[in-house]
């Protein structure tokens, strides 16, 4: 194997592997925003009764979206209480993942930064996206 054939490979190894750390990464600190991202249950709202009719949570948690070079201008039609489904759909992104690319969370239902920001009970006191930027380095940890 010629010299330059072993730099290559080597560069090429490198370069997988440091996909694979931002990939980790990423994941690791999104499932950790959908999963710190409340379900709304009426029964502990200000006004219990207030849900409206055929009411079920799940939509700020299944609104989250990971999206590669901009960030998503649009919401989704998802319900996702569990996050499992918002998560795998994240990780199907994250999996093109190659070189220097932007990667974006992006929630763009209207009342997201009002939850981020206390409104909630549930994501007190510092939110769902401000408590996970405070554990990147034990995620960044976790995928070296």
């Amino acid at each position: 194997m010629s010299f330059t054939s072993q730099i290559n490979k080597f560069a090429d190894k490198a370069n997988n592997e440091a996909n694979k750390v931002v990939r980790g990464t990423a994941l690791g600190m999104f499932s950790k925003i959908v999963l710190r991202t409340p379900v709304g249950k009426p029964s502990i709202w200000k006004r219990p009764n207030s849900a409206p009719a055929g009411y079920t949570g799940g939509r700020l948690r299944g609104n989250w979206q990971i999206t590669l070079h901009n960030p998503a201008l649009d919401t989704v039609d998802a319900i996702d209480k569990s996050g499992s489904s918002t998560i795998s759909d994240g990780n199907n992104e994250l999996r093109k993942v190659d070189g220097d690319m932007s990667i974006y969370f992006t929630n763009n239902l209207p009342y997201a930064k009002a939850v981020e920001d206390g409104h909630s009970q549930q994501a007190r006191p510092v939110g769902m996206v401000a408590a996970t930027v405070a554990d990147y380095q034990s995620i960044l940890r976790d995928n070296l």
